[in-house]
């Protein structure tokens, strides 16, 4: 009885993994553009100039925020390891020109960027 309950649990895990798996495969980006995202560093909030995006003058919203999820896989003998980043995108974030230097709306697109990394929990 106790083996049966052991396969049984075994599969249940290894069909828990491929389903993960296969929800983070079509889920997130596995790579990241180097030249038009950040990174999510708690020691490097974003800037006015990360914004590079264009936004209308008539757009609805002051400031958007663009983020995204990647990851990368490190197998070992017996693993596999995935990591999990948080990324900002530069060309798809925007803010209306007469916005750019008010420091408190840029701070409240930092926290949407923040909340976006709660995800990977890095």
């Amino acid at each position: 009885m106790l083996k049966l309950i052991t396969t049984r649990l075994k599969f249940v895990s290894a069909t828990f993994c491929c389903f993960a798996l296969i929800v983070l495969f079509f889920s997130f980006s596995p790579l990241a553009d180097a030249k038009n995202e950040i990174q999510w560093n708690a020691d490097q909030p974003l800037i006015w100039d990360d914004f590079a995006g264009s936004q209308s003058a008539n757009a609805k919203f002051a400031a958007l925020t663009s983020s995204n999820i990647h990851y990368d896989f490190e197998e070992g003998t017996d693993s596999l390891k995935i990591n999990v980043y948080c990324y900002f995108d530069k060309k798809k974030s925007k803010v209306k020109k007469r916005d750019r230097g008010n420091e408190l709306l840029l701070r409240h697109e930092q926290y949407h960027f923040n909340i976006s990394e709660l995800l990977p929990g890095n």
